[in-house]
């Protein structure tokens, strides 16, 4: 899935119902609004895929996942945009990150401090919508900034209900993620 564009939701894909994306790499596209390379208020399970340089004009640069669920396995969420919040991914609904590689995505990009999130931005409530992150890398995400250059911003938004073996770039800067190393 390569240019993808929409003024709306979804530069490449919209999913509304059951979709499994294998070995896929979704780049270069665009929406004016949510989801740069991803919309989704379904089912979406993403399995060793890349998605990668894509941009949106409010929320989820790479991936908004609004409603429902968002499976990301072995997949690395990389140099994707958001004007607002979710450089590379805006979670909503039931989040599982599992062995993914989160790194160098921008949120804010108009420079006006609006928006947070460079990695991964959670809109969930604690114990409604869970967020699983397993095993992965979060690193190298900021939020564009006017003065003094890009400032380091790996997560932000509500807290990740559960978070082991993760490795979150400048913790200083990871707001609302749990971290614990522990077996369970």
């Amino acid at each position: 899935f390569t240019n993808g564009f929409t003024n709306f939701f979804g530069g490449a894909i919209v999913n509304n119902g059951n979709l499994t994306l294998g070995d896929a790499v979704v780049t270069a596209s665009q929406a004016g609004e949510d989801g740069g390379a991803i919309f989704n208020t379904g089912a979406l399970k993403i399995i060793g895929s890349t998605i990668y340089g894509n941009s949106a004009g409010r929320f989820g640069g790479g991936i908004y996942s609004a409603t429902g669920s968002l499976d990301l396995t072995n997949t690395t969420i990389s140099g994707n945009t958001a004007l607002l919040s979710g450089g590379g991914v805006y979670g909503g609904g039931t989040v599982r990150i599992l062995n993914c590689t989160v790194i160098n995505n921008r949120a804010d990009f108009d420079n006006n401090g609006t928006g947070t999130g460079g990695g991964f931005f959670n809109n969930n409530l604690i114990g409604v919508n869970p967020v699983t992150m397993q095993n992965s890398l979060v690193v190298n995400n900021y939020l564009r900034s006017a003065v003094g250059g890009p400032t380091a911003n790996e997560t932000d938004g509500t807290a990740i209900a559960t978070s082991s073996f993760n490795f979150i770039g400048l913790n200083g800067y990871s707001l609302g993620v749990i971290v614990s190393s522990t077996l369970g």
